[in-house]
């Protein structure tokens, strides 16, 4: 484990969270940096956030902060599921059905609190009986010895080697391609109803847009991941109303018409 993580990360109460900084420096990676070490160092740098954001949350009961910590959960989620032969499904099992089980029980909540004033006073103490609970604990250090062992590549065959190998420049825009057209944005429009199933699929590309769009060599690459954004959280509406179903047309027409998803669309 990175020896500058905090006792945060290992699992530790702390006694005052504004002892140590909030924030993690975002993971430096270039169009070379290999994808095994891309997603070592990304989900190093989700775990340690989602701690810290959990400990701050346990101290200061700020609302923002618990929605950030859903984020970095579902972006763990996403990273891991992104990556194909490179971390074979088995390899991952147990660490998505811990996330799953995590964001089943506190996304529906954030998205409530949002318009519940309510629910936003409740959740300190919800959150409250979360860290009293092993879950939480157990989670972060499975997830930091995972990582330690870098057991996604343990048992993967030749082909997974040689994508874990594979320099981000070449994979990336790949991936992200190939996600692109699989999402179907056309279809959408047509059937704005049924976004909400795409939401897995969105979740993928924007996680290494989000940390990794810098390495492509592809313009409006700032502004796609802007759209993207706006049509996951249109997704996850849970009312569906004429006007959210025109919302979700509109946007995925937006996101077609984007210049970078259409150049991830012939990668």
């Amino acid at each position: 484990m990175p020896c500058d993580i905090s006792k945060a990360e290992r699992g530790y109460r702390l006694y005052d969270a504004n002892s140590y900084s909030l924030s993690l420096p975002a993971p430096q990676l270039t169009p070379e940096t290999q994808l095994d070490d891309a997603f070592a160092a990304l989900a190093w740098h989700l775990l340690g956030s989602s701690q810290r954001l959990a400990e701050q949350y346990r101290f200061n009961g700020h609302w923002r902060l618990l929605q950030d910590w859903v984020e970095n959960l579902a972006e763990m989620r996403a990273l891991l599921s992104s990556l194909g032969q490179a971390a074979p499904r088995p390899a991952t099992h147990d660490l998505r059905v811990a996330l799953d089980a995590l964001l089943e029980d506190w996304r529906p909540l954030v998205q409530v609190g949002i318009e519940d004033e309510d629910v936003r006073k409740a959740a300190p103490e919800q959150f409250l009986e979360e860290l009293e609970d092993p879950r939480w604990g157990l989670f972060s250090l499975t997830v930091s010895r995972w990582l330690l062992a870098r057991t996604w590549a343990a048992e993967r065959n030749t082909r997974g080697n040689r994508q874990g190998a594979a320099q981000l420049h070449s994979w990336l825009p790949r991936m992200l391609g190939e996600e692109a057209t699989s999402l179907q944005l056309q279809r959408y429009q047509q059937q704005p109803e049924d976004l909400a199933e795409q939401l897995p699929r969105i979740e993928r590309i924007q996680v290494w847009l989000h940390h990794a769009r810098n390495v492509l060599e592809i313009p409006e690459m700032d502004r796609l991941y802007g759209e993207l954004n706006k049509l996951a959280q249109l997704a996850n509406e849970p009312t569906i109303t004429d006007e959210l179903l025109d919302a979700r047309k509109q946007q995925a027409i937006a996101v077609y018409q984007n210049r970078a998803w259409k150049m991830l669309l012939r990668m």
